[in-house]
C-alpha cells in the first residue's frame, strides 16, 4: 500500500474502528429490515479492553491536477490491518481504554495517545492531552433514528463533524462478508475550508485548503463497531505566491485534489 492511502486508511481505522470491535460476532438475523431500535450508545458500543483488532481495508485514492488530469492513483484490496485496545485506566474520572496501532511487521504496539470511554451512556473519545470539554462523541446516550449531533463541539465550526443516525437493520452484512443483527447506521459529514490572502509592496500570497468527507459507520447492538464506508474523502490545496525584486517578477503556484473512497470492515 502506498504511503498516502495507507496513512488515510489507518487514520480512519484508528479514529473510528479501534474504538471497539466488541466481544463475539452475532450472526443471527431479525424478522425484517428497518427494525425498530432502542437503547443507549453504550448498548451499541460495549467497551472491553485487552483486545487485538483485525480489519481489512479496500479502497482507492486518485490525485488530479488543476486541469483534471490524473497525476497519481493508488489502490488496495483486502489489506489487513491490526490494532490493540489496552486495559482500562482511570482518566478524568472515567474508565477509559487506550488505543494502539502496530508497526509494519505487525508485532510491536505503538501508543496513539487516544482513548475511548463511556460517559453517562454516551461513547466518547479524547486524546491524552484533552480536557473533559474536548470530548468527541461517537454515539449519544439515546439511540433514535434521526438523532443528529456535533461530534466535536469544542472545535471551530469549520472543523466540526456532524453525525446522524440514519437507518437500522435487523440484519447487515459488512464489507468483509460477516453478518450481524440489530445494526444502526451513522452518517458523518465534514466540510472544512480555510484560506489565507496576504499582500504588501511588491508581493502577494494566496492559499486554500479544503476538506470534504462523508462516511457511513455501522454498529451492531451488543457487539460494537463493525464497518466503515468512506463515501467521500476529498482534499483540495491551492497555493500561489508572487513577488517583484530588482526588476524581476517571481511567481510560484501549486494545485492538487485527492479523492479517496473505500471500506474498512471487521474480520475478528
Amino acid at each position: 500500500m502506498k504511503t498516502r492511502l495507507r496513512q488515510l486508511l489507518l487514520a480512519v481505522l484508528l479514529s473510528l474502528l479501534l474504538f471497539n470491535w466488541g466481544c463475539n460476532k452475532n450472526t443471527s438475523t431479525g424478522p425484517n429490515d428497518n427494525a425498530s431500535i432502542s437503547g443507549s450508545g453504550s448498548d451499541y458500543f460495549p467497551l472491553t479492553g485487552n483486545q487485538i483488532i483485525i480489519g481489512k481495508a479496500t479502497g482507492q485514492s486518485v490525485t488530479y491536477d488543476s486541469l483534471g488530469n490524473v497525476v497519481e492513483s493508488q489502490s488496495v484490496s483486502q489489506q489487513e490491518e491490526k490494532g490493540y485496545i489496552g486495559a482500562a485506566v482511570l482518566v478524568g474520572g472515567m474508565q477509559s481504554y487506550p488505543l494502539y496501532s502496530y508497526n509494519k511487521d505487525g508485532t510491536t504496539t505503538i501508543a496513539t495517545k487516544t482513548f475511548i470511554a463511556q460517559n453517562n451512556q454516551a461513547i466518547v473519545g479524547f486524546s491524552g492531552s484533552s480536557s473533559i470539554a474536548q470530548l468527541v462523541t461517537a454515539l449519544p446516550a439515546e439511540i433514535n433514528i434521526g438523532t443528529t449531533w456535533i461530534a466535536n463541539p469544542s472545535d471551530s465550526p469549520n472543523k466540526q463533524v456532524t453525525l446522524r443516525i440514519t437507518d437500522s437493520k435487523s440484519s447487515y452484512t459488512n464489507s468483509t462478508g460477516i453478518v450481524y443483527s440489530n445494526v444502526i447506521k451513522v452518517n458523518g459529514v465534514l466540510s472544512d475550508s480555510t484560506s489565507n490572502v496576504s499582500s504588501g509592496s511588491g508581493w502577494s500570497y494566496y492559499s486554500l485548503n479544503k476538506t470534504k468527507a462523508n462516511v457511513d459507520i455501522y454498529y451492531a447492538k451488543g457487539v460494537g463497531l463493525i464497518d466503515v464506508q468512506i463515501n467521500q474523502y476529498e482534499i483540495t490545496q491551492k497555493y500561489w505566491e508572487y513577488y517583484s525584486y530588482s526588476g524581476y517578477n517571481y511567481y510560484w503556484s501549486s494545485y492538487y485534489r485527492t479523492a479517496t473512497s473505500g471500506t474498512i470492515g471487521r474480520t475478528n
